[in-house]
């Protein structure tokens, strides 16, 4: 497989013969039309007894074949160039979109948190299997601890509370256990509302 860096050395090497050809094709003919004798000793000097008509053909059947040949090698250059842009584009799409699945604790749910009086959010390693944390609530409405739901991603989860306080208007704190779904996962965010 042909390099992108030979590509344009090549590229850079015919279009250089390319413009030194035709830069001497017009001082032949220039030679030819304004100092025929020169043009004369030049040819009997270069053609060694061929005829001038079949060596200026071969020249320039050479110069076509390498404007041939610099049209492909430009075709591969653009190619190469676009396959390169389109990998490049590729792998940083990849890791944009392999970074922001990673990064969402409940991929594809799209609910937006709300931000309640009564909202606590326990954040859990990956590492903890089972979860106890004290919960202390501010302004409770709810008669009973029990009552508190837990959930992650929207999807609610079984827990049991242990030493509930109460006030004068219901659940004031208390301690609750659950096991942590995501348990060597992934870390996660859990939420408990009254």
């Amino acid at each position: 497989m042909v390099r992108l860096a030979d590509l344009k050395k090549r590229r850079t090497e015919i279009e250089f013969y390319l413009e030194e050809y035709d830069a001497w094709r017009k001082k032949l003919y220039y030679t030819k039309l304004n100092q025929p004798k020169q043009y004369n000793n030049f040819i009997s000097r270069n053609l060694g007894g061929r005829s001038e008509r079949a060596w200026l053909h071969k020249k320039e059947a050479r110069v076509n074949h390498l404007r041939d040949n610099l049209k492909h090698i430009e075709a591969q250059i653009k190619q190469k160039e676009f396959l390169q842009t389109t990998l490049v584009t590729l792998a940083v799409a990849s890791v944009v979109i392999l970074a922001g699945v990673l990064l969402v604790d409940a991929p594809f749910s799209f609910t937006a948190a709300n931000t309640a009086a009564n909202e606590i959010l326990i954040d859990v390693p990956e590492n903890q299997n089972i979860v106890t944390a004290h919960l202390f609530f501010e302004n409770s409405n709810t008669l009973s601890c029990s009552d508190v739901k837990l959930s992650i991603g929207g999807i609610n989860m079984p827990f049991l509370t242990e030493n509930e306080i109460y006030d004068e208007n219901g659940c004031r704190e208390t301690d609750i256990k659950f096991s942590n779904v995501n348990y060597n996962i992934k870390d996660s965010i859990y939420e408990v509302t009254l």
